[in-house]
């Protein structure tokens, strides 16, 4: 994961929802990535927020059964110090 100027979004909260329900939540690493876990086949959206920033608009994500996805999500930097 990304900001809009191109740096890696390290310790960004990432939001999995399903039907507006909040399911889970995981926090990149030192390299922006996350990811998770046994998540069922089903419809979903994504959000991403990091401190300083805009969160990044709900991306929707639909799953199979057994399938893995990649999905690049970035944030709006709004506060530069």
């Amino acid at each position: 994961m990304t900001n809009n100027q191109g740096a890696v979004a390290a310790k960004a909260t990432v939001d999995l929802y399903q039907s507006s329900v909040k399911k889970d939540s995981e926090t990149t690493d030192d390299k922006g990535n996350y990811e998770f876990d046994k998540v069922p086949a089903g419809e979903y959206e994504i959000q991403a927020s990091a401190q300083g920033s805009q969160p990044s608009d709900l991306t929707k994500v639909t799953l199979e059964a057994g399938e893995t996805k990649s999905v690049d999500l970035k944030v709006e930097v709004t506060c530069v110090r």
